[in-house]
């Protein structure tokens, strides 16, 4: 048990989404769900939160894992409006404190716990126990790129939590095999990941995924958001998707694309990895060649600020350093045209899942 005073920031969340969702029944929704082979439920009290960030988690809602123990791991959410059960105050016993515009990370009780704020949301997640507990002020309110990733920073620490790490990567599919997307922002990741979507492909994340290995060892990539963010001008590339883009009003700099609640047969929580390719947009045909683990791990390491970020533990390294070794590395050329991408990343898979 954590020492008295550690875990009250915790379970002073915990207590309030249980008040919300006790005194609001029918406004809770409950998801059972799996996240790198471990039962994961996702509770949202407030139907404005679960229409705003419900379709982002809900590819994750799938059958509980059969024989899995219950560990308390999952995410339990609330809107602070609509249940009218305000968000408690942080304890000063921070451990340590980093803060950026908007945002601000402590962690308390020894690194057990740690506390999200933001302007508009407090996230508290108990590392040991993989559970996150949070709030936002209102739900209604939320920005695009809240809806696509409402777990923001905590994400990464939750996927520790989890045996598994998050990357600033793109991940598609096929018959549970995939291929990462790596590169710095720009390079083309979304636009690869959303060709193939387009093509009848499986969507795991444009930009933010996760790695780990399954019971068998082998490497695997899994799919944190159902969700793609891209700017307004590349729109009319995917006419398939016309008419699902949700276009903020202000206006903000990219629209959202939330492919779960249109097409969610194309939806995958996880895949085998069979190849790691690096995106170039070079306005020529699709072309794909063999390149270097080097070439890949400085890719998805020295290009990538995001994956940078919290810096990496050792294990973490020497996982993303396995990857590049002993995965097949190609560079990407992305065209003109979604179907050739697309029809370009099947065969991918196909050859390297042979």
């Amino acid at each position: 048990m954590p020492q008295p005073g550690a875990s009250d920031g915790f379970s002073a969340m915990h207590r309030r989404f249980e008040e919300a969702a006790t005194q609001h029944p029918a406004d809770l929704a409950i998801r059972t769900g799996i996240l790198a082979g471990r039962n994961f439920p996702i509770r949202l009290a407030g139907s404005a939160l679960t229409a705003a960030v419900g379709p982002s988690l809900s590819h994750l809602g799938a059958a509980a894992a059969s024989g899995s123990p219950s560990s308390g791991a999952g995410v339990a959410l609330w809107d602070c409006a609509a249940a009218a059960i305000d968000r408690p105050d942080i304890p000063g016993d921070a451990d340590w404190v980093a803060a950026g515009e908007g945002w601000r990370v402590t962690s308390h009780g020894q690194g057990r716990y740690l506390c999200e704020e933001r302007p508009a949301s407090l996230l508290w997640l108990d590392r040991r126990n993989a559970q996150l507990v949070g709030c936002f002020a209102n739900a209604r309110d939320l920005s695009c790129a809240e809806r696509a990733r409402p777990l923001q920073r905590v994400m990464s620490e939750l996927c520790r939590s989890l045996g598994i790490q998050e990357i600033h990567a793109g991940l598609v599919g096929k018959d549970d095999r995939g291929v990462l997307l790596v590169g710095a922002g720009g390079r083309g990741k979304t636009t690869a990941s959303l060709d193939a979507l387009h093509g009848g492909l499986q969507f795991l994340g444009d930009d933010s995924v996760a790695i780990g290995e399954d019971s068998a060892d082998r490497l695997c990539g899994y799919s944190l958001y159902a969700s793609a963010r891209v700017r307004p001008r590349q729109l009319s590339r995917w006419p398939a998707f016309r008419g699902q883009w949700q276009l903020p009003a202000p206006p903000e700099e990219k629209a959202l694309l939330l492919p779960y609640t249109f097409i969610p047969q194309n939806m995958a929580a996880s895949v085998q990895i069979a190849a790691i390719a690096i995106p170039v947009v070079a306005g020529r045909g699709v072309r794909v060649e063999r390149t270097s683990g080097l070439a890949a791990f400085h890719a998805l390491v020295d290009e990538s600020r995001d994956n940078r970020r919290f810096g990496m533990t050792a294990a973490e390294f020497r996982r993303v350093s396995r990857l590049t070794r002993t995965i097949p590395c190609f560079q990407l050329e992305v065209g003109d045209y979604p179907a050739e991408v697309a029809a370009a990343i099947g065969g991918l898979i196909d050859r390297e899942a042979a």
